[in-house]
C-alpha cells in the first residue's frame, strides 16, 4: 500500500471513528431528552405534589379547561407515581456511570426524580385537610371566585356567562360525595396510623368552623350570586339565585356540618400532642425530601440543626452589636453636638468592647414591629435616585443585565402588599414594575427601606425573573419546583451582596440582620420540631432566651411548620447555604475576587438542585486558583 492509499485510509478510519463518536454523542443526548420528557408528563400527572394538590379535577390537566368534578384521590395513583419517579431515578443514576456527556441534567434529574419519589410514599391522600393542604378550603375558594394555584399557573371559575354558571351549580352538588370521601379517607389514615396532631387538627376545625354558616347568603358558595354580571337579564339572575340557594342550603351547609361533626367528635380524640411529621409513617421520608434540593454535599439534616443554632446565635449578636453602635454613635453625636452637615463618624471603637447583653433587642424589635419609628418619606424622585444607586452598585457585581428594564410605581392602598413584582413579557420590551405601597408601614421603614427595593427590583427579583423568562425553554422539572424558596434566597443574597455599599445606612444593616435572624428562627422551629422531635415548650422556652421574638409570634411559626413540615427549612436553608458557598469561594480564590462570573454562575443556577450550583462553583474556583498559580 503506497503513503497515498494509507494516508487516505487512515482518514477513513478517523472518520469513521468520528462518526461513531457523534451518533454515541447523540444518542446519549436523545436518551437524555427522552427521559426527561416522559418524566415531565409524570409530574404534569402526578396525584400528590404540593402545587397540584387541589380538589378538582382539571380536564386533560390543562389549564383553563373548565372544572367538572370534585377530585378523589387513590392510594394506587400513589403508588404507581411512586413507582415511576424511583424507576427514573434509576435510569439517570445507569446514565450517570456510563455517559459522559449531558453530566449536570442527568444528576439533576436523577436529584429531582429521587426526590420526588420520596414525596410518593407518603399518602397524602389520608391527609385531604393537612399539612401542605386544605382541599375543602380549595373547594370554597373556588366557589367564590378566587384563583388556586395549579403548578405556577392559576385556575379560577369563569362565573362569566349563565352556563359557567349552571355547570358550576352541577359540580358543587356533588359536594356532599367530596365531603364523604374526605371523612372515608381521614378514617382510613386513623386505621393505618396516619393522623394528623392535636395542633393540626384543632386548626383545622377553626378554619371550617369560620368558613360554615347558618345563613346560605353568607356563604362564599353565595359570594357569584352576588356579584352577578349585570348584562344578565333579571328571570335569569331570579333562576340562578334559586337554584343556588337551594344546593347551598340542602348540600353545602350540611355536608360541612356532618365533617365538622366527625373532626371534633371521632378524629380529635385520636390526634397525639407530638408534632413532628416523623411521628407519621414515611414522615420522615418526606420531610427529608423537602429538604434534599437544598443541601450541600454531605450535609446532613443533624448538620442543619447545629446550623440553625449557629445562625441564631450569630444573627442576634450581629444585631445586638450594630442596635448599640448605633446607640453609641447617636449618643457620642448629641454629646459633641455633631450638626447634621457634619458627615464625619465618632470613634466608637472601644466602646464596642462593652457587653452586648445589656442591648434591649426585645424592646426594639416591638417598637420595630409596631412601626414606632419616625417613617421617611417616599416618593417618586427619592426612590429613582435610590433604585439609579443600586444600578451603579449592581454593574460592580455583575455583567448579566436583563433586555428589559423595571421601574418603581407608588400606589396607596389599605389591602395590598407592602411591595410587588409585576413582570412583562420579554418580547414586548416593556418594563416590568416594583410596586411600592406607600400606605403600609414597611415602605417608610427605615430600616428596610431601601434594602426591599434591592430585593424586588434589581439585582433581587428583577434579575431572577428576568433570567427564567430569558431561558423558558428548561423542562417543567427544573423550573417548577421549588420555586418560592430559590426566589426567596435569591432576593436575600442580592440583598446582602449590596449591605457594604456606601449608600447602605447603618439602619438598613440593623433592619437586615433582624430579618436573617427571622430566617434563622425559621429554620432552626421546622428542623427541631420535626427532625428532633423537641416540644412546643421547649422550643419557645430556647428561642425567647436567643431571639426578641415575643410567644405568639413564635406560637405562630410553629403552627406555619406543623402545617408544612420542611417549607420554612427549605426557604432559610438555601439562602445560608448560598452564603457559605460564597464564603468557601472567597476564601479558595482570594483577592481580587470575580464577583460578576461568581453571581451570574448563581443566577444561572438558581432553579437548579443546591448540590449541583455547588460543584460548578468548586469547579470553577479550582479553574481560576490554578490559572493564578501559573
Amino acid at each position: 500500500m503506497n503513503r497515498n492509499s494509507a494516508f487516505k485510509s487512515t482518514l477513513i478510519f478517523v472518520s469513521l471513528l468520528l462518526s461513531m463518536h457523534l451518533i454515541a454523542a447523540e444518542s446519549s443526548s436523545q436518551r437524555v431528552e427522552k427521559l426527561e420528557r416522559e418524566f415531565e408528563s409524570v409530574i404534569l400527572s402526578s396525584p400528590f405534589l404540593p402545587a397540584l394538590n387541589n380538589s378538582v379535577r382539571i380536564e386533560s390537566n390543562a389549564i383553563g379547561q373548565p372544572i367538572t368534578s370534585f377530585y378523589n384521590y387513590s392510594d394506587q395513583a400513589y403508588q404507581n407515581t411512586q413507582d415511576k419517579f424511583e424507576s427514573f431515578a434509576n435510569k439517570a443514576k445507569k446514565l450517570l456511570t456510563k455517559d459522559s456527556s449531558a453530566q449536570v441534567n442527568l444528576l439533576e434529574l436523577k436529584l429531582r426524580a429521587h426526590q420526588l419519589s420520596e414525596q410518593a410514599k407518603f399518602p397524602h391522600y389520608l391527609f385531604p385537610l393537612g399539612p401542605y393542604r386544605n382541599d375543602v378550603v380549595t373547594v370554597f375558594q373556588l366557589a367564590s371566585g378566587q384563583s388556586v394555584s395549579v403548578f405556577n399557573d392559576s385556575v379560577t371559575i369563569p362565573f362569566d356567562s349563565i352556563s359557567a354558571y349552571e355547570q358550576w351549580l352541577e359540580t358543587i352538588k356533588t359536594y356532599p360525595d367530596f365531603i364523604d370521601n374526605v371523612i372515608l379517607n381521614l378514617k382510613y389514615g386513623v386505621e393505618n396510623g396516619f393522623v394528623m396532631s392535636r395542633l393540626l387538627t384543632e386548626e383545622k376545625i377553626k378554619q371550617l368552623n369560620q368558613l360554615q354558616v347558618e345563613e346560605y347568603e353568607n356563604s362564599l358558595f353565595y359570594k357569584p350570586i352576588t356579584e352577578m354580571p349585570s348584562f344578565f337579564l333579571a328571570n335569569q339572575k331570579q333562576y340562578l339565585i334559586l337554584q343556588y340557594s337551594k344546593v347551598i342550603r340542602a348540600k353545602v351547609i350540611p355536608a360541612t356540618q356532618k365533617l365538622i361533626d366527625f373532626l371534633e367528635g371521632d378524629y380529635l380524640p385520636k390526634t397525639k400532642d407530638v408534632m413532628s411529621i416523623y411521628q407519621v409513617p414515611f414522615g420522615e421520608s418526606l420531610y427529608f425530601s423537602q429538604l434534599m434540593t437544598e443541601t450541600l454535599s454531605e450535609q446532613s439534616t443533624e448538620n442543619i440543626q447545629i446550623l440553625a443554632y449557629q445562625k441564631l446565635q450569630s444573627s442576634y449578636s450581629k444585631l445586638k452589636t450594630l442596635l448599640l453602635k448605633d446607640e453609641l454613635e447617636s449618643q457620642s453625636e448629641e454629646s459633641n453636638n455633631v450638626s447634621a452637615i457634619d458627615k464625619s463618624k465618632p470613634d466608637i471603637s472601644n466602646d464596642l468592647q462593652m457587653d452586648i447583653s445589656k442591648v434591649d433587642a426585645k424592646r426594639f424589635w416591638q417598637e420595630l414591629h409596631q412601626s414606632q419609628f419616625d417613617a421617611q418619606t417616599n416618593n417618586s424622585e427619592r426612590l429613582d435616585a435610590v433604585v439609579k444607586q443600586i444600578n451603579r452598585a449592581s454593574t460592580e457585581l455583575f455583567d448579566y443585565f436583563p433586555t428589559h428594564t423595571y421601574q418603581v410605581s407608588l400606589i396607596e392602598s389599605q389591602q395590598s402588599l407592602p411591595f410587588a413584582y409585576i413582570e412583562v413579557g420579554i418580547k414586548e420590551l416593556k418594563p416590568a414594575r416594583v410596586v411600592v405601597n406607600k400606605l403600609h408601614p414597611l415602605t417608610s421603614n427605615p430600616y428596610f427601606m431601601p434594602m426591599k427595593l434591592v430585593e424586588f427590583g434589581a439585582p433581587g427579583q428583577h434579575f431572577y425573573q428576568s433570567f427564567r423568562n430569558e431561558n423558558s425553554e428548561e423542562p417543567v422539572y427544573k423550573v417548577h419546583l421549588n420555586l418560592k424558596s430559590n426566589e426567596l434566597a435569591w432576593r436575600k443574597y442580592s440583598r446582602e451582596l449590596l449591605l457594604s455599599k456606601p449608600f447602605i445606612s447603618d439602619k438598613n444593616r440593623i433592619g437586615a440582620s433582624v430579618e436573617e435572624l427571622w430566617m434563622a428562627t425559621r429554620l432552626f422551629v421546622d428542623v427541631s420540631l420535626h427532625h428532633k422531635e423537641w416540644s412546643k415548650e421547649s422550643l419557645i422556652r430556647i428561642l425567647q432566651q436567643n431571639t426578641p421574638f415575643n410567644k405568639s409570634e413564635l406560637e405562630m411559626l410553629i403552627l406555619q411548620s406543623v402545617n408544612n413540615p420542611g417549607v420554612m427549612s427549605q426557604e432559610a436553608l438555601r439562602f445560608f447555604n448560598l452564603m457559605q458557598l460564597l464564603e468557601n469561594a472567597q476564601r479558595d480564590f482570594g483577592e481580587p475576587f470575580n464577583w460578576k462570573k461568581f453571581n451570574v454562575i448563581v443566577l444561572s443556577h438558581s432553579t437548579k438542585p443546591l448540590e449541583i450550583t455547588e460543584g460548578v462553583l468548586r469547579r470553577w474556583t479550582a479553574t481560576q486558583v490554578k490559572r493564578k498559580d501559573e
